[in-house]
């Protein structure tokens, strides 16, 4: 209740704000706040995004295509299915004060209605960022110091290519310190929440709990996470007017407590990533690498980790993901992109035969400008998963094999303000 009261209130003022916004003079980014300093700035997007799944062996909807089943047991969903949201359409509020000793004192809070999105028809607040930036300091929830956006491909598709760093979850709460590190580079070190979490063990790790028992009679988790440090991440970022690239090294913590067990394992995983982009005139390309062990939701969001109860310890999964895309502009209001995607895991001692070997997707789009602000996007897309053994997957035809697939087609409007 108190969220959708405080939704309701942000939104009385968005709409407040909007027709002052329209005379502020050019040049002056906001509205000046009476008796203040300080510049508000109202912005936003509504974002209505639709899509068609056609020929697709997977009998569920699967991580990759946006579902929260299994992709690797048999589901109730058709081989065709149709769907529509404009649950991730955003609203943000920005201030802007001058100092002396800090330069530009900036806040940022933005939300979206994208919560819970597999489980609820109605869309849910749901935070974006809030952060305050001081000088070279930024404080709160925004974007990881993990990602590199500039260098992310461009999709109608809402979670983009599966090989991105930070795939579906790209804000970390965080404190950050960035620094110049020549004329063109800069150094930036943070400390960001360790999203280690219950989804790093086997469900069957996790009983879950009896809604119809006494707190006395819940069964006891045999396994949860034991989280000790935050996770620490270095980059370094040299731009020129040809593009940019960078360079960032990730270390994350995991501990695991079983109640009654001798010792808690704790292991560090940690990873480095290569990321940039190359202008050729009005064309861009732009990718990005990373390899590493541990990496969770800084990763493709799965795979992290596999305990072993007997011994009381577990293995960090190994994995690399990678992305890379092309964008073409035809002419100043279309643009046409491919993006291709992928994640692989090694076979260690810690992979079962149900285990994801590896993942890919790959997307061709097309976005026109109708006005300055609003924009249509189009696109196909196909999306593969594979297995480490043979026969895991069963497919829409009840066959088993080791992977599955899928295509669809997507469009989208924007329209942002």
């Amino acid at each position: 209740m108190i969220t959708h009261r405080l939704a309701g209130a942000a939104l009385s003022l968005a709409l407040l704000a909007v027709p002052c916004l329209a005379d502020t003079p050019v040049g002056q980014d906001g509205l000046l706040l009476p008796g203040t300093h300080t510049r508000l700035k109202v912005y936003g997007k509504v974002w209505l995004n639709s899509w068609y799944y056609f020929n697709q062996d997977l009998r569920d909807t699967g991580p990759l295509v946006g579902g929260d089943t299994n992709p690797l047991r048999p589901g109730d969903s058709p081989d065709r299915q149709f769907g529509m949201t404009a649950r991730n359409s955003q609203l943000g509020f920005r201030t802007t004060t001058p100092s002396a000793s800090w330069g530009d004192i900036t806040t940022v809070v933005e939300v979206d209605f994208a919560k819970d999105n597999t489980k609820s028809k109605n869309g849910t607040v749901n935070l974006r960022h809030a952060y305050l930036t001081l000088g070279r300091w930024t404080l709160g929830h925004t974007w990881s110091n993990w990602v590199d956006e500039a260098a992310a491909g461009i999709t109608v598709d809402m979670n983009g290519p599966i090989g991105q760093a930070c795939n579906g979850s790209s804000r970390f709460t965080q404190v950050r310190y960035t620094l110049p590190a020549g004329r063109r580079s800069t150094l930036a070190f943070s400390v960001e929440q360790n999203r280690m979490a219950w989804g790093t063990f086997p469900k069957e790790s996790n009983p879950p709990m009896n809604p119809a028992g006494s707190p006395a009679t819940q069964p006891t988790p045999r396994v949860t996470p034991d989280v000790r440090y935050p996770s620490l991440i270095g980059a370094y970022t040299f731009k020129d007017t040809w593009g940019h690239v960078a360079l960032r090294a990730l270390g994350q913590n995991h501990g695991a407590y079983a109640p009654g067990a001798a010792g808690r394992p704790n292991r560090w995983g940690g990873a480095v990533q290569l990321s940039g982009t190359l202008k050729a005139g009005e064309d861009l390309l732009s990718g990005s690498i990373y390899t590493g062990k541990g990496l969770g939701e800084y990763g493709a969001g799965f795979q992290t980790l596999q305990f072993h109860q007997s011994a009381n310890d577990f293995q960090l999964y190994r994995n690399t993901g990678w992305q890379a895309g092309y964008t073409h502009a035809w002419t100043p209001r279309v643009r046409s992109g491919l993006v291709l995607g992928g994640v692989n895991f090694s076979n260690t001692a810690a992979m079962g035969p149900a285990d994801i070997s590896r993942a890919s997707n790959a997307f061709v789009n097309t976005f026109v400008q109708l006005h300055r602000n609003v924009e249509l996007g189009m696109e196909y897309g196909y999306e593969q998963l594979r297995t480490f053994g043979a026969g895991q997957v069963v497919r829409r035809d009840l066959s088993t094999s080791d992977r599955n697939h899928s295509n669809k087609l997507q469009v989208s409007l924007t329209a942002k303000f």
